[in-house]
């Protein structure tokens, strides 16, 4: 799914207008009742909803929506936040009109001495101040009524856009003023600011609406941000065959662990089998061969001939893929072994951990990689590979200039994570759980990603995927056994959910 810009968003709704055709009034409409089904959907008819509407074209949104469900028998109260010297927009003038004829009750503000404060925290507010055209920050009566509603204990709900964001870059916008959104409906596309980790907290739950915006205008917008979805997981997958056997899906390597770190190797190895490797060889410190035969004795040790820490590279021919990193130390043998690596491996190579850590300190490493090598930082892990102190607020730029420059595809894990390709194309997906905060969680991803290498997906569809599947297991686990209980080898036993969700 495209993420378009502010100014794209408008280009699609004119093209909508000129060649459905339709007018700019029924288009609201249109959305209007499209938001009307999705908030009978998710909060039924028996609540109580308070609209705050503003005086251009989401206030105009928020009174057809207001008017749609007082219909439909809900409990609604709308106020038009307007001050004297404000213009409105046209539809809006209409919507306001037709909201009156309609009988719902109707108060104006123009102050925050008219301000009313809701007598239970169980009444809905709505938020349809400002959408995705707003371009400075709130200033005066607006800044108040947005400051009051955060103050408010009650749940709140953006129309299209939380009102103070702006859809693209906020650099240059004050954050503490914008409203805090618990839901975001948003229309056709989503927002850039909604995936950035500086503004995405301001979100809340995100839904997409499809409103019917002309074909033929979205598909001449050009963008590098996309939104990986469900349908787009679906459409990478390719569920097994009747006629297939165990060399079918792959022989993986994993190069992994130490004295001291051996759960990383073993929890990335069973995440491996889990996702589906045909076939999976574990190179591992001597000393951890029986602690891989007692927790996983599907894998195959290749045991190296030291007993704490790798330091020899196996003949590398036969593998579809080679993972290298989890918990695997930054030792000058490690750094050595990473060297003769680099140049031997012919296989797509997927890294993660003390990997990133010695390509950090040894840079020049970076141009040596394999095209299309699949990295996969946290937040401190791609600091310390910017060789960054801090990261700055154009960290995604900083992401898409890295990936570019090497060839690479990396998985920037957070939140919401973001899968950049060789191209600087990033694609977002918003669909983990606090529940992947834990102790393991990347070592798991790593093993998933392993084996949608070896099992021939390219590497950005295995990035993708595998991010995907990582995500919907978290969920499940942490639905399953508590968000804050959640431990790594418990996203792994989801895994099998997650592949079932994807043929469902």
């Amino acid at each position: 799914m495209k993420i378009l810009s502010a100014r794209q968003i408008k280009q699609a709704d004119e093209y909508t207008i000129a060649n459905e055709p339709i007018s700019s009034l029924d288009l609201m409409e249109r959305a209007a009742c499209v938001l009307r089904d999705a908030f009978l959907q998710d909060f039924g008819r028996s609540g109580n909803f308070w609209m705050y509407c503003g005086p251009g074209n989401n206030g105009g949104d928020g009174l057809a929506l207001a008017r749609l469900l007082y219909a439909s028998g809900v409990d609604v109260r709308v106020f038009v936040v307007k001050l004297p010297e404000q213009g409105t927009s046209a539809d809006f003038d209409t919507n306001l009109e037709r909201g009156k004829k309609s009988g719902m009750p109707i108060v104006f503000i123009e102050t925050l001495d008219q301000w009313e404060s809701p007598s239970s925290d169980e009444v809905l507010l709505v938020d349809a101040l400002f959408g995705s055209g707003l371009n400075r920050p709130l200033e005066g009566g607006f800044k108040e009524v947005v400051g009051a509603l955060n103050a408010l204990p009650n749940t709140r709900v953006a129309i299209d856009i939380p009102s103070g964001l702006f859809a693209d870059d906020n650099v240059d916008n004050d954050l503490r003023y914008p409203l805090k959104a618990d839901f975001t409906y948003t229309l056709q596309a989503p927002k850039l600011s909604f995936m950035h980790r500086d503004t995405a907290s301001l979100v809340g739950e995100l839904k997409v609406l499809d409103i019917g915006i002309h074909p033929g205008a979205l598909k001449k917008q050009a963008t590098l941000y996309h939104y990986f979805t469900s349908k787009e997981a679906r459409a990478i997958y390719r569920p097994r065959q009747k006629f297939t056997f165990k060399n079918s899906f792959g022989h993986a390597l994993l190069m992994a662990g130490s004295a001291n770190t051996p759960g990383a190797a073993l929890l990335s190895a069973r995440a491996c089998m889990r996702a589906g490797t045909g076939l999976l060889d574990v190179a591992l410190p001597k000393g951890l061969a029986h602690a891989l035969h007692t927790y996983l004795p599907e894998a195959m040790p290749v045991e190296d001939k030291y007993e704490d820490q790798l330091g020899s590279l196996p003949p590398l021919q036969k593998y579809q893929a080679i993972g290298f990193g989890p918990g695997i130390g930054q030792e000058d043998r490690t750094a050595r072994l990473l060297e003769e690596l680099l140049e031997k491996c012919t296989s797509p190579l997927v890294m993660d951990a003390d990997a990133l850590n010695l390509l950090a300190k040894r840079p020049a490493l970076l141009g040596r990689l394999p095209g299309n090598t699949v990295l996969t930082p946290h937040i401190g892990e791609f600091k310390r590979l910017l060789q960054q102190k801090d990261l700055s607020h154009d960290y995604l730029l900083n992401a898409q200039d890295f990936c570019r420059t090497h060839e690479l595809v990396m998985v920037l894990k957070d939140s919401i994570s973001s899968i950049i390709d060789t191209k600087g194309n990033v694609y977002f997906i918003d669909e983990g759980s606090p529940a992947l905060a834990t102790a393991g969680s990347g070592d798991v991803l790593t093993g998933v990603i392993l084996a949608l290498l070896a099992n021939g997906y390219t590497p950005l569809e295995s990035a993708l995927l595998g991010v995907f599947l990582h995500a919907m297991a978290g969920r499940s686990a942490g639905e399953e056994e508590g968000i804050e209980s959640t431990i790594a080898s418990d996203i792994i036993d989801e895994l099998g959910k997650a592949f079932i969700s994807l043929k469902n």
